[in-house]
């Protein structure tokens, strides 16, 4: 199975306007742009975003048709069919990042695209997030919550592979139970969020064994083991 298809037909296709949030660990800058990507294709018009921060577009290629980093030059874009666009405001306190724009300018984009895609947290790089009081930053009426897990974290020295974690617990099915169930665990403010998935990324390059630990310990929505670079489904948990 595909995987942007596969989120397109059982989450997104039946809504005339979709807000989109992502959090979670590593992998999720690669799912905002590809998603990104395809539903232009679907002939939608698509506006990728961030609440926190991300790579400035200077250094890094969002696969979008317009990219904007100021807010008078996107208000002052008309959104289109089949057209994507990127924006979030670049500082001179660090040029290598771009944040979010400003709320009141957001809301204003909100209402012009039929979909807004935001990555919205922050892991630098690690495949798990623990989350703290300040994040993640979900889209505002977010219509679907996509949270991102690495499998390269499972048996691992959660210190290692985890942000926000300092503990030398191994990343086994009882970790990944409270993970899973936390308040400030891998789906935090599921409830904002009328649908809620998870993506255990780099499922293509995990074990048989590692695959049955995450499993085991009961992801609580649908749930899918899947390659976001291959654009791969290799296994859908209801």
């Amino acid at each position: 199975m595909r995987l942007f298809e596969t989120l397109y037909s059982n989450h997104i296709e039946k809504k005339d306007k979709i807000r989109i949030s992502i959090t979670g660990g590593g992998g999720k800058t690669t799912l905002l742009e590809n998603l990104g990507s395809y539903l232009r294709k679907k002939d939608l018009s698509v506006l990728v975003t961030t609440t926190v921060k991300l790579a400035n577009p200077l250094f890094h290629d969002y696969l979008t048709d317009y990219v904007y980093t100021k807010e008078k030059d996107v208000l002052s874009h008309k959104a289109k069919k089949g057209e994507s666009v990127f924006y979030a405001e670049t500082t001179q306190m660090d040029i290598k990042k771009a944040v979010s724009p400003r709320p009141e300018v957001l809301s204003v984009l909100l209402e012009r695209y039929d979909v807004i895609i935001a990555e919205a947290d922050g892991s630098r790089g690690l495949p798990i997030k623990w989350h703290t009081e300040r994040d993640p930053v979900i889209l505002d009426k977010n219509d679907l919550l996509i949270a991102v897990m690495g499998l390269d974290a499972v048996f691992e020295k959660s210190c290692t592979v985890a942000f926000g974690e300092e503990s030398e617990i191994i990343v086994d099915k009882r970790y990944l139970a409270k993970y899973f169930s936390d308040p400030e665990g891998l789906l935090k403010k599921k409830e904002t969020s009328s649908d809620s998935v998870i993506i255990f990324n780099k499922a293509e390059k995990a074990s048989d064994l590692a695959i049955a630990e995450v499993i085991a310990a009961q992801p609580p929505c649908r749930s899918y083991f899947a390659s976001i670079k291959r654009d791969e489904v290799i296994r859908e948990v209801l």
